[in-house]
């Protein structure tokens, strides 16, 4: 009975006392989250942590960045985070019940509520004693009136777990509607939003799997006093995967599309992969340490970036041991006009980073391919809008002269898209096949072929012979 007295005992002092030690262990995690939102470009415009022995409670309003050149007085949109912790061992939450901390999160823009709950905390964050975390996201469906609209969104619901032994990230979320209604009849929609995320830890340490972010529908209504026309997206979705094997890292990037109406027209369905193929994993392992180095430093976007510009310089010739490439496996996209095709390969072989000094040598460490083929009303309307630009430079140039009339511009454009269109057919480089025109070439040993004809560059890089004196 004594020893059951004491072990009784035992457990109460460290359940007493143990939450003070975690408390420590919790504000180190939040601070270094905090840090690596910093190195992310966000700027800390306020930051509190109130640490209990229990509890503790944060709050953390971060000014988001927003691309160079915006408009002279645009303020930059501020989100405000308020946290409030329970330390553990006990978190109170039924699906994990011990753990290092319980964090209850939620989200405002400025001084409205983004991401709120009703009953429970929007987005929960369950940490382990080892390191994994476990967040749980649940936004109840709601209604907010602005000036000059409303925005109903549908219940957003999701998980995902991090650094659970080789899990990297694995989950996903999902809001099935919103709708933006504003007061001039104008409107926006969007539906069946998902996000599915598997991505692991490979034996050399770099994420690996596959990631896709899909929408069925996307739609924007124009104000009913304009004569704009409606635009609408069916069926996006992009698709990354990553791959090792041998050494060598693969990695794709799909874009999709369904369909898209835009002007009264409809466009698609659209199809393009971008991948890069047999880079040198242990080269990767290197550069991905230098930015993780210049994270933990506090370093910022720039500083990040030139961290990892330096390593991939002093990486260069390990990151082209295994020959990589780079590729358009696939761009198709359906046109009111036609069918838009294209692909695209280059790879090296035995490239080493000093013979990128000589253009002749690098020549004959490459080999590639390429083909296109599209309608040549296309590339007629692409040439006259350039013939449209210079038209309007020569103007400006001239500001003096007469100017043409709208008239003379579209014809000046049309007959300088004819005649680009026939010397380049006149050249070979394009072949007219069914009223469309195609492209195709091949790079191997120097030697380039466009449409079987063959062009020596090697000697076209060649210098001229000094003169003899």
């Amino acid at each position: 009975m004594k020893k059951l007295l004491a072990l009784f005992l035992l457990v109460v002092a460290l359940s007493v006392a143990a939450p003070g030690f975690l408390a420590t262990q919790t504000q180190d995690r939040y601070n270094a989250a905090v840090t690596q939102l910093q190195a992310a470009g966000y700027r800390v415009v306020e930051q509190t942590y109130a640490r209990g022995w229990f509890t503790s409670d944060a709050r953390l309003q971060l000014e988001i960045p927003v691309p160079e050149g915006r408009p002279a007085g645009t303020e930059p949109p501020r989100v405000l985070v308020k946290t409030h912790a329970v330390h553990g061992p006990f978190l109170g939450d039924l699906e994990r019940p011990f753990g290092l901390a319980r964090l209850d999160s939620e989200i405002w823009l400025g001084s409205e509520p983004l991401v709120v709950g009703r009953d429970a905390a929007p987005v929960r964050t369950l940490v382990g004693f080892l390191g994994a975390v476990r967040t749980v996201v649940q936004v109840p469906a709601r209604q907010l009136t602005f000036e000059g609209g409303t925005l109903e969104t549908a219940a957003v619901a999701g998980a995902f777990d991090f650094g659970s032994g080789e899990r990297v990230a694995v989950g996903e979320l999902s809001m099935p509607s919103m709708r933006l209604q504003a007061s001039d009849g104008a409107a926006g929609e969007l539906r069946g939003l998902r996000l599915d995320v598997d991505l692991r830890r490979s034996p050399a340490g770099l994420p690996v799997g596959r990631w896709r972010l899909g929408m069925e529908w996307m739609s924007v209504t124009p104000p009913a006093q304009t004569e704009a026309k409606p635009f609408a997206m069916h069926s996006f979705a992009v698709t990354g995967t990553s791959e090792e094997r041998d050494g060598a890292m693969d990695v794709t990037a799909d874009y999709q599309l369904g369909s898209l109406v835009a002007e009264g027209l409809t466009y698609g369905p659209f199809d393009l992969r971008l991948a890069a193929r047999r880079l040198a994993v242990d080269a990767l392992v290197r550069i991905q340490a230098a930015g993780e180095e210049a994270i933990a430093a506090g370093a910022t976007v720039e500083g990040r970036s030139e961290a990892l510009g330096v390593a991939l310089l002093a990486n260069a010739d390990a990151l082209l041991a295994k020959d990589p490439s780079v590729a358009l496996d696939q761009l198709s996209f359906d046109m009111p006009e036609g069918r838009v095709a294209a692909s695209f390969e280059l790879r090296t072989v035995g490239l080493r980073a000093a013979e990128l000094r000589n253009a002749q040598a690098a020549l004959q460490r490459l080999q590639g391919k390429a083909a296109l083929r599209l309608p040549e009303v296309v590339l007629a309307a692409l040439l006259r809008q350039q013939g449209r630009q210079q038209l309007a430079a020569l103007a400006e140039e001239h500001g003096d002269a007469e100017q043409p009339s709208a008239d003379e511009v579209e014809e000046a454009a049309g007959q300088y898209a004819a005649q680009q269109i026939e010397t380049l057919v006149a050249q070979q480089i394009l072949v007219r096949d069914a009223g469309a025109l195609a492209f195709a070439a091949e790079l191997r040993n120097g030697l380039l072929t466009v449409n079987g004809k063959s062009i020596p560059l090697a000697s076209l890089l060649q210098r001229p012979a000094a003169p003899a004196h």
